[in-house]
């Protein structure tokens, strides 16, 4: 239910709508407040109404919540959807105030907090796709004295994580260091060992 991202605890939406439903979630009710346009800077905001039944005295409580997305403040691949990200974050929001979570949600944080919930789940960044690990390789195939399929515990050994699990920037600077005569170097005598 909870991951540390970048040091900040944060919830995940699957564990809020689980802890909903066992508290006596009866409806999550959603609302466009604002519809993304050139106007308002391309920024969609959602309200949600989330309402839990108490089982033990049948009374209903109803939490709201307001979410806000727009290309500043969600990654790029999520850009063509920020109508629905308001709308999970407003959700979010909502719940987390109907079963007491202070607790921030993850679909509140920015994109690097999320690429970095992505590579602790999965150990891979989202930004290593078929393409970008293509590229990758080839650039380090192209260094001599660098076996491209060792790169990754050579990564390890400096105390780096994998290049899958780096974001793009990070990946340039494991090929600018290897193209280097210290990195080479580096390399070599790990290789050697």
């Amino acid at each position: 239910m909870y991951v540390n991202i970048q040091g900040t605890d944060a919830v995940t939406y699957k564990g809020l709508l689980d802890l909903c439903h066992s508290q006596g979630l009866v409806g999550i009710n959603t609302k466009l407040l604002q519809i993304p346009s050139e106007q308002n800077d391309f920024v969609a905001i959602c309200r949600a109404e989330v309402t839990l039944i108490d089982a033990k005295t049948d009374i209903g409580k109803t939490f709201t919540g307001i979410g806000d997305a727009s290309a500043n403040n969600v990654g790029r691949m999520i850009v063509p959807h920020i109508i629905r990200m308001a709308e999970t974050r407003a959700k979010a929001r909502a719940m987390r105030d109907a079963v007491n979570i202070g607790t921030v949600s993850v679909d509140e944080l920015g994109p690097q907090a999320r690429a970095k919930k992505a590579v602790a789940e999965t150990g891979v960044h989202p930004s290593w796709t078929k393409d970008s690990a293509a590229f990758f390789f080839a650039k380090v195939g192209d260094i001599d004295g660098i076996e491209k399929d060792r790169v990754g515990d050579f990564c390890e050994s400096l105390g780096r994580p994998r290049p899958k699990s780096m974001d793009s920037k990070a990946r340039m600077a494991v090929i600018a260091y290897l193209k280097s005569q210290k990195g080479r170097k580096a390399y070599q005598a790990w290789a050697d060992a």
